[in-house]
């Protein structure tokens, strides 16, 4: 079984993100261009705040039903061989599967420190703009009408991912330890400390990347082995 540990949320702003299959396919055959064949049964694990208190959020409800009906997927290499292509959220880590993460998708008030432009420097010229209030809001935390107590924390949040990093790294490890080789699917920086640990231990590691990386350090480059190969789904037309 080759398991494909996936950051779902780190395919946001490309063309491939909701759509499950569509990412597992491009992972295949990024996998298969560059070691051919690919193994009998692969297990897809999609990482990514599925929890919103101890219900499933929205777009984990989303997933869960796109997942639903795409998998099993029957695949075939180039050569004809054939592959049985399961997928999964990652409620759990693989190190206790039967324990899962909850609250892994928070709705976080914005900071303090959250400022909003004058009007004079708005990309607007028109005198009633109905956003001009928004200054004043911003600037005094009140609304302008006097007895309303609304407060721009009433109004504006922003949603986070909790745990999941952490759990995704944690299963890195883990597979490190049992499997032969680990695919992740991620251009995230935080899980090159993970990464490197895997090829110590002499794991081959492929490193499938969906956006344009930024510049690594040479210096964590460095620590990596001959065990590891970095593959682009960017670079895919």
């Amino acid at each position: 079984m080759l398991t494909l540990l996936i950051d779902y949320d780190n395919f946001k702003g490309t063309r491939l993100y909701g759509s499950p299959i569509d990412i597992v396919q491009a992972t295949c055959l990024c996998l298969e261009n560059a070691q051919g064949d690919l193994p009998r049964n692969i297990n897809a694990r999609f990482y990514g705040g599925w929890y919103e208190s101890q219900s499933l959020s929205r777009m984990a409800q989303d997933i869960v039903q796109k997942i639903s009906a795409a998998f099993p997927f029957p695949r075939k290499s180039s050569t004809g061989k054939s592959s049985t292509i399961t997928a999964e959220l990652a409620h759990s880590s693989l190190v206790q599967p039967r324990i899962p993460w909850h609250n892994t998708f928070r709705r976080r008030q914005l900071q303090n420190n959250i400022r909003c432009a004058t009007k004079a420097d708005w990309p607007c010229n028109m005198s009633a703009c109905l956003l001009t209030p928004l200054e004043q809001f911003f600037a005094s935390n009140k609304c302008p009408e006097l007895h309303c107590k609304v407060t721009t924390h009433d109004i504006f949040y922003r949603n986070e991912q909790k745990l999941v990093d952490s759990m995704l790294l944690i299963d890195l490890m883990f597979s490190a330890f049992h499997d032969k080789q680990i695919v992740i699917v991620s251009s995230d920086e935080d899980f090159t400390p993970g990464i490197v640990f895997a090829t110590q231990l002499g794991t081959m590691v492929y490193h499938v990347k969906p956006k344009t990386p930024s510049n690594y350090s040479p210096r964590y480059m460095a620590h990596l082995q001959s065990n590891y190969t970095e593959l682009h789904i960017w670079r895919q037309p």
